[in-house]
């Protein structure tokens, strides 16, 4: 389960499956020799989004992880959406590193964070690091382990599918003003563009 950066961060909601889908299926376009995984939750001071991938017969999976706090002057999904273009910039370096290596087991996940590492980017303060936690396996083991209850689950993290269920939760965790913020299922125009190009904008350099 994608943690929390924050440890007041407790309830959670997760961004619409349908928006989720969509960065997910752009993903297995660009690269379809892997297993796509795209998370993201909305706690009333954070959100946390993240980005993973895998071999389909391997259990390791490398995710790419963004924890930023919410900003109550800008929209929220333009926040959304501004954090998985920094996170498709962070993944298009990872492949262009191992490819430059010429190396087949040259690891770019290696020179990366592995704690939260906090960036400072045109002028948004972000932060960033790295997990090898296998999704669905996690997901599993909790299940099978009965580590968190059917009632938990319900309580930590709300699921939705659709914008109106997404806006009306959010209208009870966020404060009233930014709970007006425009939700949507749609990944933004631009965002899909910058994603499909590589055009996200230049990062801290976290790979050298």
């Amino acid at each position: 389960m994608l943690k929390p950066r924050l440890k007041i961060s407790t309830m959670a909601t997760s961004l619409p499956a349908e928006y989720l889908a969509q960065i997910q299926e752009l993903l297995r376009e660009q690269r379809p020799e892997y297993i796509w995984v795209v998370e993201g939750l909305i706690y009333s001071d954070e959100v946390t989004l993240r980005l993973g991938f895998r071999e389909p017969e391997r259990l390791k999976q490398n995710n790419l992880e963004l924890s930023m706090d919410l900003n109550q002057k800008d929209p929220l999904m333009a926040q959304i959406s501004f954090g998985f273009e920094y996170l498709h910039f962070i993944l298009e370096e990872v492949f262009s590193q191992a490819l430059a290596s010429g190396d087949e087991f040259f690891d770019p996940f290696q020179e990366l964070p592995v704690l939260w590492k906090k960036i400072l980017f045109q002028k948004k303060q972000l932060y960033f690091k790295t997990s090898g936690e296998n999704t669905d396996l996690e997901a599993e083991a909790d299940r099978l382990l009965g580590l968190r209850s059917a009632a938990e689950n319900d309580h930590l993290v709300k699921e939705f599918r659709s914008e109106q269920e997404l806006q009306d939760a959010l209208d009870q965790v966020l404060d009233d003003e930014f709970a007006t913020a425009d939700v949507t299922d749609d990944l933004p125009a631009d965002s899909r563009s910058n994603m499909e190009k590589g055009n996200a904008v230049p990062a801290d350099p976290l790979i050298h």
